[in-house]
Formats: C-alpha cells, sequence, structure tokens
C-alpha cells in the first residue's frame, strides 16, 4: 500500500484541473467521519463568512480557471486557523 506522502508526491505533479478534482474528491470520502473541533470549527467559520456575506462564493466549474491564472492560490487551502494565524 502506498504512503500518503507517496500519493501527495504523485498528486502535486498533476496538472491543475486533476488536482481541482481531487479537492472535490477526497472530502466526500470523508463523509460521516468526526473531523475533530478544530476542523468543525473551521467549516462553521467559513459557512458563517459566506451566509453573512464577508466571503464570495466561487463556482467549482471557474475554480480550475481561477488556479490557472493564480497558481499562487494553495495559500488559501490551508488547514484549520490557528491563533494568530492570518487567512
Amino acid at each position: 500500500m502506498l504512503e500518503a506522502k507517496d500519493i501527495l508526491a504523485a498528486a502535486l505533479k498533476l496538472d491543475t484541473r486533476e488536482r481541482a478534482h481531487l479537492i472535490n474528491e477526497l472530502p466526500a470520502s470523508l463523509e460521516g467521519i468526526d473531523l475533530g473541533t478544530e476542523w468543525e470549527r473551521e467549516i462553521q467559520h467559513r459557512i458563517d463568512d459566506i451566509d453573512t456575506g464577508r466571503v464570495t462564493p466561487v463556482s467549482g466549474a471557474l475554480f480550475p480557471c481561477r488556479c490557472d491564472i493564480n497558481d499562487q492560490t494553495h495559500d488559501s487551502f490551508s488547514g484549520p486557523r490557528t491563533k494568530g494565524a492570518t487567512v
């Protein structure tokens, strides 16, 4: 069986559209699994950001195009917020 680090290394070699596809598929595979308090808090924070209008959602169909334009977007996909961190 492959180790996670090997899978990650292979995934990072994929083109932008293929990486975006993985971003959509992997979370769906976790449905029903306890993600932990920090992730649940982060998820709720992001939902609140959308509900209050602090952020504007981007269509999933547009996501790969935006990655092509600005390949720096990986910085936006960090894990749960930590005290003092900025996103």
